[in-house]
């Protein structure tokens, strides 16, 4: 299970302060969240390739994350902190009110059982987070991902300039 937490975007926190806005916004283009990786398996481990991560806004992509392999244990919990770089384009677009990220994660990862390995298997999560005018997650805290429906549409979407 992925679980997105606390996610923040420093910028927007000042954005109530009309005469700094724009030096803000130069500043900090950092989206601060937890991903939280929960592997209620017992007597599974699992293997997980490099996990990455994109974020959009809109149709646009907002920054990118990748995060090293590592070894998860059967009944464990990960808590990973992500900070993404996210693009001046980003920035310019955002207006007063609740915003919409796009969490879209992608990963291989392979299971253990026992002694042996299983081949790898394919994941494409993603999830909604809204995003109040103080830069922090609107409504529910925590945001679940979830398998995503059609995984091809997201070559077709513009991609700002880093």
């Amino acid at each position: 299970m992925y679980t997105i937490t606390n996610l923040y975007i420093p910028a927007l926190e000042g954005q109530n302060s009309t005469v700094h806005q724009n030096e803000v916004f130069r500043q900090n283009t950092s989206i601060i969240f937890n991903l939280e990786i929960s592997n209620p398996n017992k007597g599974i481990g699992v293997y997980y390739d490099g996990i990455n991560l994109t974020l959009y806004y809109t149709d646009a992509i907002v920054g990118v994350k990748s995060m090293p392999a590592f070894y998860q244990g059967h009944k464990k919990t990960t808590l990973r902190k992500v900070l993404v770089n996210a693009s001046q384009q980003f920035w310019r677009g955002i207006e007063g009110g609740t915003i919409y990220l796009r969490v879209y994660l992608e990963t291989a990862v392979k299971y253990k059982i026992f002694r042996s390995k299983t081949k790898h298997h394919q994941i494409d999560l993603e999830a909604y987070v809204p995003i109040g005018s103080d830069g922090r997650i609107t409504g529910e805290k925590s945001i679940k991902l979830h398998h995503t429906l059609n995984c091809s549409s997201r070559q077709n979407m513009e991609i700002y300039e880093v």
